[in-house]
């Protein structure tokens, strides 16, 4: 049973995976780049993910 969706808002499979808990409403989090970016623009404040301190992809990675 599917219990959290964990994702970094990438491009993607991370941003589908986003998009279907939205629609299902299944509990998710993760962490993005500061300033919720991504390479296919900012991703929505309705994505519960928490910001990294710093803007770089890599640190959102590890």
């Amino acid at each position: 049973m599917l219990k959290r969706i964990i994702s970094g808002g990438q491009t993607g499979a991370d941003v589908t995976a986003l998009k279907l808990t939205l629609e299902h409403g299944y509990p998710h989090g993760g962490w993005c780049p500061r300033g919720r970016r991504s390479l296919a623009g900012p991703i929505p404040a309705s994505c519960q993910l928490r910001e990294t301190p710093s803007k770089d992809y890599l640190q959102r990675t590890e």
